[in-house]
């Protein structure tokens, strides 16, 4: 099968698959060219999830999201103008987090992934949605064509540097770890080949709750917890209510709040924000009834993480944002670009009751400046940090909507 992108479709046709001699030849694992005891692959990093590069048989570079809580990689978008080729599929549908049914997608078998100079899976399964219902590439303002997890965490032991924004994917063979006392180690469970880690949170001070939690590189919040989990989990009082993300079955809704504390170890992360999804939009990833929730991207980056999937642990050193405070969106706009690398900004979401919502700004307005600055100078994450500032804080905003110019000076408050 072959994807080719111009502007709007998917062509269907053959596949051709090439091979490279490495050190084993066992199928369906990703191996590191003999002699080499690791690859470092440097990484994007964008709303707080990591974006590596690599080549599906032999295509130009692609552009990843790795994402720890992903099975089976998935195929989300095709570069325009370029030709992916994919073999052996058939139609199937997936489903996930979301409010909604499942879609349609294909499975494809015995495909090749490259990553770096010296790392090959020749017989990789991948799934390619039929839709790219994440539009992660808007929303990040960077192209992404997919989303890889399992697999490289399976075959290899995974060292994230956040600070220096790269990875090393060491033969397990050949990892030896420190002995600094600056690493706390957990033991890792597995369920469904996703990886699990128990910590304690302290959701108000004083009271300690031990979690189980998915490790999910590629969520952008730093913890999620599903109340009525666990008896000491609840709704809670003060919170704004709030769009998390979408899944694979929709979009994510829920509470956002925070806690006093997430501990791992003699580690603590305090006054931590925290999402408490709707049950509907969690109801299909609630089979594993012992999970209480997820850490993602937004708390891991706060330090130096070793996953290491065949001595089932994962450990944690300080980083240079360990003592960072955790934001969030006072403003109440969510962006998309619907241009990736374009700097053209249109609102995409408006939190209710938010300084946004009350001073008028709707979905679909299109940012024009911030502050007295052209956002066509204006990078994504910086826009984003502007609402992310002090409590009390004023922006001024010029907005677009069809056509008009709406002038829009607000007050950051703090609700959480």
């Amino acid at each position: 099968m072959l994807i080719q992108k111009k502007t709007a479709f998917l062509l269907l046709l053959c596949m051709l698959q090439f091979s490279l001699a490495f050190s084993q030849d066992v199928s369906n694992r990703y191996f590191i060219e003999s002699g080499r005891k690791y690859e470092k692959i440097p990484f994007v990093f964008s709303g707080n999830q990591i974006i590596l590069e690599l080549k599906l048989n032999g295509s130009k570079p692609l552009k990843f999201i790795l994402d720890s809580g992903v099975k089976t990689p998935i195929m989300l978008d095709v570069p325009q103008f370029d030709t992916i080729r994919i073999n052996d599929y058939k139609r199937i549908s997936v489903q996930g987090l979301g409010q909604g049914d499942g879609i349609a997608a294909l499975i494809a078998y015995n495909n090749t992934i490259n990553i770096g100079s010296h790392i090959v899976n020749n017989n990789q399964t991948v799934i390619v949605l039929l839709e790219d219902i994440f539009h992660l590439s808007n929303k990040l303002g960077h192209d992404i064509n997919g989303i890889i997890g399992f697999d490289i965490f399976r075959d290899f032991i995974v060292e994230i540097n956040y600070d220096k924004r790269y990875l090393k994917l060491w033969d397990p063979k050949r990892y030896k770890y420190s002995k600094s006392k600056k690493y706390v180690t957990k033991p890792l469970s597995f369920k469904r080949g996703k990886p699990y880690v128990y910590l304690d949170v302290e959701m108000e001070k004083g009271k300690f709750v031990p979690v189980k939690l998915l490790v999910d590189t590629g969520g952008s919040d730093a913890l999620w917890l599903f109340a009525e989990s666990h008896e000491d989990i609840s709704h809670p009082e003060k919170y704004i209510p709030d769009f998390l993300g979408s899944g694979l079955s929709g979009d994510i809704y829920g509470k956002r709040s925070r806690v006093a504390g997430l501990h791992i170890g003699e580690l603590k992360l305090k006054d931590v924000t925290v999402s408490y999804p709707d049950s509907s939009s969690v109801s299909f990833v609630m089979v594993h009834k012992e999970r209480n929730g997820s850490i993602g991207g937004g708390a891991l980056n706060r330090f130096k993480v070793i996953i290491d999937y065949t001595n089932k642990k994962i450990s944690f050193k300080k980083g240079n944002l360990f003592k960072r405070p955790f934001h969030y969106n006072m403003c109440g706009i969510e962006l998309k670009m619907p241009f990736p690398d374009m700097p053209i900004y249109e609102v995409s979401e408006v939190r209710k009751g938010s300084p946004a919502a009350e001073m008028g700004v709707v979905k679909g307005d299109m940012l024009k400046e911030v502050n007295y600055k052209n956002t066509s100078s204006m990078s994504f994450p910086e826009i984003m940090s502007k609402f992310r500032t002090r409590d009390g804080e004023t922006i001024r905003l010029i907005l677009d909507r069809n056509g008009e110019e709406i002038k829009v000076k607000l007050k950051l408050k703090k609700a959480i």
